[in-house]
């Protein structure tokens, strides 16, 4: 059998190609290679299953309440949805789908409960939505009992202090009230009270006491409660204290002053009228002196504090018995000069009256053999310093630069000028030499702050340097010039 979408079309509808409800197709009837030549109008109706959505709700509710929901986890357009009881039967009313969940309401009639969908506008063709819904209708119970208790009773988180009878409702197992019934009797308990001045002892209820204090005796009274029997007893006794004391020099005890260390007693009346006997053990620890003579090169590090002066100090610490400890330092401090002058190719040292030992910073630090008044004149450009000793005080002044060994002064023709001077800041240096000349400005401990090239015209900026007296020293191959300066 073949199917065409008309009468006469040439080409056979494919026989994987669906077809729609309400649409007209024509088939025409095949034997072996033959096809009829009558075509069969038929026009198909399609039932349109509805989709299976789950069954909600169900459960257990208590006897007199509303029911339990039951529903659907979601619904479709044009499908009507009818809850069934376990026999098949409807219960209530259907209702039509809306494409979201749907409810039923509430069922209290115990049992087990299906949904059944029903296409209303494709064929009317119905399907049984998944699971079910089950109702089951829970009872509430009852109970009662009778208890004596003493003064009071707790139940069901409340306290009870008078004989009557209590109801409580819970919840039961099944989640349904349960009423309890209480019947209650309190009897109470009693107490008494006495009190009591003794001296040393006394005797209460079969035992000895000595010592003041509250004491209590619990017996049975005539209701099978406890009788509580309490007994204020004050006992009055001679009393006694120790007190143990260290202290610096001296103490002040009950009106006296001691100085010693030694046992002291004293007696007064205690506020219960007996004596009360009052000893002291007392420790007199006494303060310490302690004097230092110390001298010292440059200065002095002493409880905590540099010293760079001669002069007397004191410092108070605590000695090992916790009391002070006066200490008295008698320092005298030598301070060494360890500054140079430089004069062309000769240093000298500033500190008169010392020990000196020049020495090659270039080479290590060595000394130089002969080298030991207080000048030293380079015959070799070099770094030179000098070692100071003034009594057990050693120092070194800081390395200087000899460049000028085998220089020339600047002769008449090659001359260099500085303005201004004195200068406050910037100075220009002019020149009519002929070649380039290296500049170099040392301080007045020899000290090199500056080094330049210059030409014709040179300007340096001393706006940062130190005031006081500088040389500014040319120098060029064959020739050297010094020019002194005062930086304000």
């Amino acid at each position: 059998m073949c199917w065409y979408t008309g009468a006469g079309v040439e080409c056979p509808i494919p026989a994987t190609t669906a077809v729609f409800s309400g649409t007209t197709y024509y088939a025409t009837q095949t034997v072996g290679n033959c096809e009829s030549s009558t075509y069969l109008a038929v026009t198909p109706t399609i039932c349109t299953t509805p989709t299976v959505f789950t069954v909600t709700g169900g459960g257990a509710y208590c006897a007199g309440g509303a029911g339990v929901s039951i529903g659907l986890s979601n619904t479709q357009s044009g499908i009507n949805y009818q809850v069934k009881d376990g026999g098949g039967n409807n219960v209530g009313a259907s209702i039509p789908g809306s494409g979201t969940p749907a409810g039923f309401g509430n069922i209290t009639t115990p049992g087990t409960y299906t949904v059944e969908a029903t296409n209303t506008s494709g064929g009317g063709c119905t399907a049984t939505m998944a699971g079910n819904a089950t109702v089951t209708v829970n009872q509430p119970t009852a109970s009662s009992f009778s208890t004596t208790a003493c003064d009071s009773y707790s139940w069901q988180g409340t306290n009870y202090t008078t004989t009557g009878t209590y109801t409580a409702t819970i919840t039961n197992a099944a989640g349904c009230d349960s009423v309890m019934t209480l019947n209650l009797t309190i009897n109470n308990s009693t107490t008494s009270t006495a009190t009591v001045t003794a001296c040393n002892n006394y005797a209460w209820q079969g035992a000895n006491y000595t010592a003041t204090g509250t004491y209590s005796d619990t017996i049975t009274n005539a209701a099978g409660c406890d009788s509580i029997m309490v007994l204020n007893l004050t006992i009055n006794n001679i009393t006694t204290s120790t007190a143990t004391v260290t202290a610096c020099n001296n103490y002040a005890w009950q009106g006296a002053n001691y100085t010693a260390t030694g046992t002291y007693s004293d007696t007064i009346t205690n506020a219960a009228g007996c004596d009360s006997i009052m000893v002291l053990n007392l420790t007199i620890n006494n303060i310490t002196t302690s004097t230092a003579t110390v001298t010292a090169c440059n200065n002095y590090a002493w409880q905590g504090a540099n010293y760079t002066a001669t002069g007397t100090y004191s410092d108070t610490i605590t000695n090992a018995a916790g009391c002070d400890s006066i200490m008295v330092l008698n320092l005298t401090i030598t301070n060494l000069d360890v500054t140079t002058t430089v004069s062309n190719t000769t240093v000298t040292a500033n500190q008169a009256n010392a020990m000196y030992q020049w020495i090659d910073c270039t080479n290590a630090d060595s000394a130089i053999v002969g080298e030991t008044n207080i000048s030293f004149t380079a015959i070799n450009n070099g770094s030179y310093a000098v070692i100071v000793s003034v009594g057990n005080c050693v120092d070194t002044s800081a390395c200087v630069n000899i460049l000028t060994v085998g220089k020339n002064k600047l002769s008449a023709q090659v001359l260099t000028t500085v303005y201004p001077n004195p200068s406050t800041g910037s100075i220009t240096l002019t020149s009519n030499a002929t070649t380039t000349q290296t500049i170099s400005i040392i301080n007045n401990i020899g000290q090199t702050v500056y080094t330049g090239i210059m030409s014709a015209t040179q300007e340096v900026d001393m706006g940062s340097f130190a005031s006081g007296i500088y040389t500014i020293q040319i120098t060029s191959p064959t020739h050297l010039q010094h020019i002194k300066l005062i930086k304000q």
